[in-house]
């Protein structure tokens, strides 16, 4: 009895952590368009493998002003935090209610006093 009842927790701790394995490396992947009244901008996420996501942002403001960056980024739980090697620019991406939000606190130095990749981007969402 002792052991069949080690056998269904053990069957239970793996169906747990398989679940949990599989919300760490949800597949994001998608457009998703920025909402702002200054700014048009997109944000591009394909899944590589795993929690590894592809990612490609792209803003212009009204003044002409551009960033653009893309590179690689870890999502777990829907949260990555990407930190430039080459370019001095870190950002936290994070999903909440089906929208993506990117905080960089305006590290972003390639993207010039006018323009900054921060904001909500939502998926499906171009702004025209």
């Amino acid at each position: 009895m002792r052991a069949l009842k080690m056998i269904v927790i053990l069957a239970a701790l793996t169906v747990f952590t398989a679940g949990i394995a599989c919300a760490k490396s949800a597949n994001h992947s998608g457009t998703y368009g920025l909402k702002s009244e200054t700014a048009k901008g997109w944000l591009k996420l394909d899944q590589v493998k795993g929690s590894m996501h592809q990612f490609s942002v792209m803003v212009v403001t009204k003044d002409g002003a551009t960033c653009n960056l893309d590179g690689m980024i870890e999502l777990e739980d829907g949260v990555g935090v990407f930190r430039g090697t080459f370019q001095k620019c870190n950002f936290s991406l994070y999903f909440k209610n089906g929208a993506a939000m990117i905080d960089s606190a305006k590290t972003c130095d390639q993207c010039g006093p006018k323009a900054t990749i921060d904001g909500t981007y939502v998926k499906g969402f171009m702004k025209k």
